[in-house]
């Protein structure tokens, strides 16, 4: 049975949006989860000084660079990259370990910062990170901490100004079904505009299906990013994976059709579809 575990099927529109993912299971498309990562409050993706990066397919767990985006403002030569040790990466291009627990490490370059000059050294640097795992506890929240690039403690970099889960729901994988968790943590690193690492263990049989960093030099930390509530991020979680189901869904259907249609000669007709998905 799908359920969306804990949160939000209490309200008509949650249940419909777990019934349609009941629907999409049944009909024998494949859950695809699609992030519902949420925006800075306190600045637009691409301003001056700050960073975003983000991972979806990982290409390796030795300094991957982002493959779902990042923008460095001022640009810098040296991409961002991710790294895990003790873990592998599946088929499906996450991060997983079967045979015990793993640790993670996103290496962000802070361009804005003592990378790319000399500014108000009264600056810090908020941090907003995100993920998607999955398993009862997944990445323990407070593993995750941002520290220097060589492992040292920064201030205010174990001490999350917030941690909050985004959104978390059982879904059914090939395997049987799993919970999967969106987390969000943000920090503020006073008088630090330097380069930094984002550091957590997850637990093993736990995959990392996507990260995103997102940073800002300021003098003081920035409003928290407003997380929604509950009900709604049940309803846009189960949605979100329904899109990718309908979209799974209609190419069977249209790869089945196409191979029960006659093979014709000559031009296509006119007015025949062409798929793009």
């Amino acid at each position: 049975m799908v359920r969306c575990h804990k949160i939000g099927c209490g309200s008509f529109r949650a249940a419909a949006a777990c019934a349609a993912v009941l629907w999409c299971i049944v009909c024998g498309a494949r859950a695809e989860i699609i992030a519902n990562f949420l925006q800075p409050a306190g600045w637009p993706v691409g301003g001056l000084h700050s960073t975003y990066q983000e991972w979806d397919d990982f290409s390796g767990v030795s300094a991957a660079p982002p493959d779902a985006g990042y923008s460095i403002n001022p640009a810098g030569l040296t991409p961002p990259a991710i790294s895990a040790t003790g873990a592998i990466v599946t088929g499906t291009k996450n991060i997983y370990s079967y045979a015990g627990d793993y640790s993670v490490a996103a290496k962000i370059f802070n361009y804005g910062g003592s990378s790319g000059g000399t500014l108000d050294p009264a600056l810090g640097t908020h941090v907003v990170v995100q993920t998607v795992a999955n398993g009862e506890i997944g990445i323990p929240p407070e593993s995750l901490r941002v520290v220097d690039p060589n492992g040292n403690p920064i201030l205010g970099g174990n001490n999350a100004l917030q941690s909050a889960v985004i959104w978390q729901g059982t879904i059914v994988f090939p395997l049987g079904p799993s919970l999967v968790k969106e987390r969000i943590w943000e920090f503020f690193l006073p008088n630090y505009a330097g380069d930094f690492n984002v550091s957590w263990s997850e637990k093993v049989h736990s995959s990392l299906f996507q990260v995103r960093v997102d940073s800002m030099l300021a003098d003081r930390a920035f409003p928290l990013t407003p997380v929604p509530e509950p009900s709604a991020a049940v309803l846009g979680a189960c949605l979100l994976i329904c899109l990718g189901c309908l979209r799974l869904a209609r190419k069977r259907r249209k790869n089945t059709a196409a191979k029960q249609r006659p093979l014709a000669t000559g031009s296509l007709a006119a007015g025949g579809e062409v798929d793009a998905g």
